[in-house]
């Protein structure tokens, strides 16, 4: 068993694959050829968001800062996406707010 701040860990991460299940059901509008595994761009802005970040920007700086922690539970073949990765289509998801941060 770990330690860390005096909190006890069982496990690094435990039952991290039902949060990650959720994102699951949620169809890709992305062309064929995106890279990035849209669970983990999901989560990863997820997590962004809830630390503060306001734009996909924001999003894909903090994902690069921590990436280290998404690896422990994210297989991210292709590390973590630009802002332009991160938000084209625009017009597909719906997301107006990310298509002035990539160009």
């Amino acid at each position: 068993m770990d330690s860390w701040a005096g909190i006890a860990l069982l496990e690094p991460f435990p039952r991290m694959d039902i949060f990650l299940s959720a994102f699951d059901d949620i169809p890709d509008p992305r062309a064929d050829n995106a890279r990035q595994d849209l669970c983990e761009l999901l989560v990863v802005g997820f997590v962004a968001v809830l630390c503060g970040a306001t734009s996909c920007a924001e999003m894909a700086d903090f994902g690069r800062a921590k990436e280290h922690v998404f690896r422990d539970f994210l297989k991210l073949r292709h590390s973590i996406p630009s802002p332009p990765a991160a938000a084209s289509p625009p017009e597909k998801t719906g997301c107006g707010r990310c298509s002035s941060a990539s160009r």
